[in-house]
């Protein structure tokens, strides 16, 4: 069956934007090459890295990874577009796209379990099943249950992996990016991230979104897994130790918090009429999460 697979595909392109984080980018890549499918190209987008990275692959290069520099500026959306670039520069009929973040490794059957829905359903968007490393499975997606309140739910989120691991995939409407996944053609539907408004988060909510809107579904798919490294993933809620901390979060595109960006989210997606309610509810909700830094001790 993987021959066939492999046969079926021309080839993956996974692009993978990089600052830093050396020790994890390799990890990732070689929990890509234990896996059973190896018809794939990694597309590494280095932007403007201060550690070892651009000299580890000047040195260790190898024939399937692909290496794209950027300066600095290009954040998250950024690294996916100039990844993107390059693939639609170069890919055939039947390639299949992937994005991936540096912080996830991939189980051996990872890729193959998500490529058996794609032959099933091939014009539909794909994430993966993300745990963390006691096996619990972490937020890959979400749906949006009530635009005003903006009040979403997570499925499968917090449950053992070993009771929702062969589950059906299970439909979504946003979905982080972790390692999302789709037939190329996907792209002339939604060509690219929306930088101009998300270039760092966001950017994957709003693609995914975008898709929903035209009429493609999005799903997760429980059997194929990848280990997210919860120590050094990107910034969140439990990084934030102070009410500085706090209050400089919501105005930094660096930042999961940033109102701006979650303002320009429901400008984009939900109605007119609703929008003023949304954003007394996100900022209100951005707040209560973080209550801790309220708090005269701690």
């Amino acid at each position: 069956f993987i021959i066939l697979l492999q046969n079926k595909f021309t080839m993956l392109f996974i692009i993978v934007p990089v600052h830093n984080g050396l020790t994890s980018t390799i990890k990732m890549i070689s929990s890509l090459e234990n896996q059973s499918y190896h018809n794939y190209n990694l597309v590494i987008v280095n932007d403007g890295s201060t550690d070892q990275t651009e000299h580890y692959f000047k040195e260790k290069i190898k024939s399937r990874i692909v290496v794209l520099k950027g300066d600095g500026s290009l954040f998250w959306g950024g690294g996916i577009n100039l990844g993107l670039e390059y693939v639609r520069s170069v890919c055939k009929d039947d390639d299949i796209v992937a994005f991936a973040n540096n912080d996830v490794e991939f189980l051996n059957d990872t890729i193959i379990n998500i490529l058996e829905e794609i032959v099933k359903e091939p014009n539909a968007i794909y994430h993966s099943l993300v745990i963390d490393a006691n096996r619990i499975s972490h937020g890959s997606g979400s749906k949006i249950i009530c635009w005003p309140l903006y009040i979403t739910k997570f499925p499968l989120r917090g449950i053992p992996v070993n009771n929702i691991c062969n589950l059906d995939k299970i439909a979504v409407d946003t979905a982080s990016a972790r390692f999302l996944i789709f037939h190329h053609n996907m792209l002339d539907i939604v060509p690219y991230i929306d930088t101009d408004n998300f270039i760092q988060y966001g950017g994957d909510d709003d693609f995914i979104l975008s898709f929903k809107e035209k009429g493609i579904n999005t799903y997760i798919v429980p059997r194929s897994l990848c280990v997210l490294d919860t120590k050094i993933t990107g910034a969140n809620w439990r990084n934030i130790l102070s009410f500085k901390e706090f209050w400089n979060s919501l105005f930094s595109i660096k930042s999961p918090n940033c109102l701006k960006i979650k303002y320009r989210f429901g400008k984009k997606h939900c109605s007119k009429l609703v929008f003023p309610l949304f954003c007394c509810s996100i900022t209100v909700k951005t707040i209560l999460i973080h209550w801790r830094v309220f708090l005269p001790f701690k």
